[in-house]
């Protein structure tokens, strides 16, 4: 290809323009000679030779000419989805392009290479728009999109390869910042049968700010496309950590989308990582994605995604009829398909809104470059960096790159740079944000609502796994949690008390994670917390867990703390200083039993497992916890607080990637107010199983059944209290139960149901014949703790009717209720009278030596037992 000349060239004329330039008709003439163009807001006003920002357009004998015909920076094959368009024609190959120049100035480009191009030779490929149309018929492709860079600035080429393109039955695609006059709108637009619009924030400020144009022109071309076309729409927006990310901007979005557009119109959340002149800037948090994502499908709108992230949930079409997953992906590939030809649910029948022809495309998440020749299309080699994946995906689509954090130069903010990068965790940003969210994506944790988690701190390689577990379970609370109190134990220094940093903030590659001061400063009020910063240099404990922080939880500040040589007692006043609401999250950074044979390693942890889940500080050995003086404390504070320990994961280094001769236990804890807890239904279901597989077949075989259980998850080996209630016609036919916990859970349901069967004073033996009239039922008991009290009417004025479950003591004299008696006694004063008869007691009876613990139980049941 001969090169072409540069317009700047004076024996260039209007009668002998190249082939890459055309004349144009949206501009005027201004009374000082020059020319100003009326293709965008922006209204460039050019001298002779001049070009406007977008560079593709310019002052060219008096006109307004576009510099960019045929000139394409590259042609690729690409999912639908990837533009992203999740309701157009799903799955489908788009054969997309761009070309130089861009008409906006943003400061976060994600495709400044192409955008901020400048030299018209370095655009690679130089292609007829018929070339095009053929193109795409060869490949495969349903559509051709007008991409990287906005097609409104290369108006006249885009329109002219639109028409080719529905010449052949071709459906043409824009992907656009909206920034557009109303007539050359309206021409644009008569030729594009999708587009996906960028709605870069909600704020005029922010548009001046950091892409120097306006919102208002945007929304009137959303409006546009929804109003006066038939133009398949979507948004996306791209959201920037503390520019457009608030909730209030974000719900003002929302709530304008659904007054003005519907709530049919989907919307992409997608994740900003630091280019072009924004690289001082952190990667969105996913949870900022989602939060977002809840905030839109909250104020009604029906399709809502997240983008840039591994997220199947935010991926996922659902509908909105019965709630079914429609059309479920992973990253740009369709899994499951559940629509008609014509996009209806295949379960209720509800209409989905899009563009559907039939089954779904099977091009998948496949990004393919092709060159477009005089005769052919070829798979071509890259041309740039951005053509191709690096050999590295990381699970990440390959945009995603991270830059290193570096400090302001002129910040006065002092910060603790990372210890341990590149030994217990990586020290690229890429490598280690997709490390951390590979984890996250991979845990099996079931939601929960967790105040309080135990999470261990080795190599990422070795315990990652089981830390991101603990971190699953509250992940779905980040949008809350503003506050996290971080403690874990000294390893390069000894400490007595517990002991903080006099730093602004603790380093990542990621980025800095503030300090909150203000809880410091709460924290140093106690005589046993003393400021140092000496213990934390070299240290690995707290730092391994920032990671976690910051990909999970979005602008959380943290409280750091090294806990040494304390009591249980003094780690409790400590955490009970910092405790707060649902904004505050407890994080006790712990290794368990150390170098170790395997054997040795399994008892050992098993038995820290037991000492935690039963709240029992003085169950937990020296050997068995890197952090014990830590997590004392907390267990101390969590029966103090009705809380209720749950083990998420258990295992050790030679589990993971380890010696097993030398082995080092890790474990994932987490701790619920017991009012919260709510067991996962799929194992109270196993739970029920296994109760009623206990009594049917001892009915049967009229010996105790023994059970062969095998691979039991490891919620249901949890230490637990629990009853289990037989009724026969509605009549209690045997309860039996044990309301402190003595084995695995599993294991005592089992028991119990036994017992409640076939050993309860009260009954006879169950008989076969009885079975089809019974049913089955368990209650799951919380530790219980005790209950303060100055006279019976305190005692009566805090007792919770539906809730409470009570143990009372008085000398050798016992009573227990399960919560559900409340149900026959409902009000305080005939529960206790009640509870008091069951312990051989008179209803009037009262001491000073009476105690009273309280509990809750979760119900699970009651189910038929055959």
């Amino acid at each position: 290809m001969n090169k072409m000349k540069d317009l700047d060239d004076p024996n260039i004329t209007l009668d002998n323009l190249p082939p890459d330039t055309v004349r144009t008709k949206y501009w005027h003439v201004l009374d000082d000679g020059r020319v100003q163009c009326d293709l965008c807001p922006r209204a460039c006003k050019m001298k002779e030779g001049q070009r406007g920002l977008c560079f593709i357009r310019q002052n060219t004998g008096g006109e307004v000419v576009m510099t960019s015909y045929g000139r394409s920076s590259g042609f690729c094959i690409d999912p639908i989805e990837k533009k992203p368009l999740n309701h157009f024609y799903p799955g489908t190959a788009v054969l997309s392009l761009g070309t130089a120049g861009c008409n906006l100035s943003c400061n976060f480009c994600q495709n400044w290479d192409i955008s901020k191009a400048r030299a018209m030779d370095s655009i690679q490929d130089l292609a007829r728009p018929e070339a095009i149309a053929e193109a795409a018929l060869k490949t495969g492709s349903k559509s051709v999109a007008f991409t990287y860079n906005d097609p409104v600035i290369f108006h006249e080429y885009a329109i002219d390869i639109a028409a080719a393109c529905h010449d052949v039955g071709v459906k043409t695609v824009a992907v656009t910042a909206g920034y557009v006059c109303d007539e050359p709108r309206r021409e644009f637009y008569q030729y594009m049968d999708a587009a996906n619009v960028d709605l870069k924030a909600f704020s005029e400020d922010f548009y001046w700010r950091q892409t120097k144009s306006a919102l208002r022109p945007v929304l009137d071309t959303l409006e546009y496309l929804k109003h006066e076309t038939d133009v398949w729409f979507e948004i996306t927006t791209l959201l920037i950590p503390d520019e457009n990310d608030s909730t209030r901007e974000i719900t003002e979005q929302c709530e304008w989308i659904v007054e003005h557009l519907g709530t049919d119109v989907p919307i992409h959340f997608s994740a900003f990582h630091p280019d072009y002149r924004m690289k001082d800037k952190n990667h969105t948090p996913p949870a900022t994605l989602k939060r977002a994502r809840k905030i839109a499908l909250d104020h009604g709108l029906k399709y809502v995604y997240t983008g840039n992230i591994h997220n199947p949930e935010g991926d996922t079409t659902y509908c909105p009829g019965c709630h079914a997953e429609v059309i479920n992906r992973d990253w740009y590939q369709i899994n499951n398909w559940g629509l008609t030809d014509k996009g209806a649910c295949k379960h209720c029948g509800y209409q989905i809104a899009g563009r559907f022809d039939g089954p779904a495309g099977n091009w998948g998440r496949k990004r393919v470059p092709v060159r477009i020749g005089e005769h052919d299309v070829t798979v071509a080699r890259p041309i740039s960096k951005r053509a191709d994946p690096p050999k590295k995906q990381h699970n990440m689509p390959p945009e995603m790159t991270r830059r290193r954090y570096e400090m302001p130069k002129d910040s006065d903010l002092t910060m603790l740079d990372p210890q341990v990068a590149g030994m217990f965790y990586p020290d690229s940003p890429s490598i280690l944000a997709t490390t951390v969210d590979q984890i996250m994506n991979n845990a099996t944790a079931p939601k929960m609502n967790p105040k309080a988690i135990i999470a261990p701190h080795a190599g990422y390689v070795y315990s990652g796994q089981i830390a991101g577990s603990a971190y699953k379970t509250v992940e779905h609370l980040a949008d809350k949690i503003k506050k996290i109190v971080l403690f874990g134990p000294p390893h390069r220094a000894p400490v007595k008390g517990i002991c903080v940093p006099d730093y602004d903030a603790l380093l990542t590659p990621l980025g800095p994670v503030t300090i909150n001061k203000e809880g410091r400063d709460q924290l140093k009020e106690l005589d046993f917390v003393y400021t140092d910063n000496m213990p934390f240099k070299g240290e690995h404990d707290l730092e391994v867990q920032l990671p976690f922080i910051q990909r999970v939880f979005e602008h959380a500040e943290i409280i750091p703390a090294l806990v040494g040589q304390t009591t249980p007692q003094q780690v409790a006043e400590a955490l009970d200083k910092l405790w707060g609401g649902e904004e505050t999250l407890i994080i006790i950074s712990s290794d368990l039993s150390h170098y170790e044979k395997y054997d040795d390693t399994y008892k050992l942890d098993n038995a820290a497992a037991i000492a935690i889940e039963t709240l029992n500080p003085d169950g937990l050995g020296d050997m068995q916890a890197c952090g014990r003086h830590a997590i004392r404390g907390l267990l101390v504070a969590a029966r103090n607080r009705q809380m209720r320990a749950t083990t998420i994961d258990l295992r050790n280094s030679g589990d993971t990637k380890g010696d097993k001769s030398r082995c080092v236990g890790y474990g994932a804890f987490i701790f619920e107010y017991n009012d919260h807890i709510k067991i996962d239904p799929i194992f109270a279901e196993n739970l029920l199983t296994v109760a009623k597989a206990m009594v049917i077949q001892t009915a049967k075989t009229g010996q105790k059944a023994k059970l062969q259980l095998k691979g039991v998850p490891r919620s249901l080996m949890n230490q637990r209290g629990v009853f289990v209630t037989i009724n026969k016609n509605g009549q209690l036919r045997g309860c039996y139960g044990s309301f402190l916990p003595n084995k695995p859970m599993v294991l005592d349901v089992a028991e119990q149901a036994f017992n409640a069967g076939f050993q309860d004073p009260r009954f006879k033996p169950l008989t076969l014949d009885e079975l089809k009239d019974c049913d089955i039922g368990l209650s799951v008991l919380s530790i219980p703790g005790p209950l303060n009290f100055s006279d019976e009417a305190d005692l009566l004025r805090k007792m919770q009717p539906g809730i409470d479950g009570l143990i009372l003591k008085d000398g050798r004299f016992q009573g227990l209720f399960l919560p559900q008696v409340w149900e026959s006694l409902p009000t305080p004063e005939d529960f206790l009278k009640g509870l008091k008869r069951k312990a051989g007691l008179p209803e009037d009876h009262w001491s000073d030596t009476l105690t009273i613990q309280r509990f809750t139980a979760e119900k699970i049941g009651p189910v038929s037992l055959i």
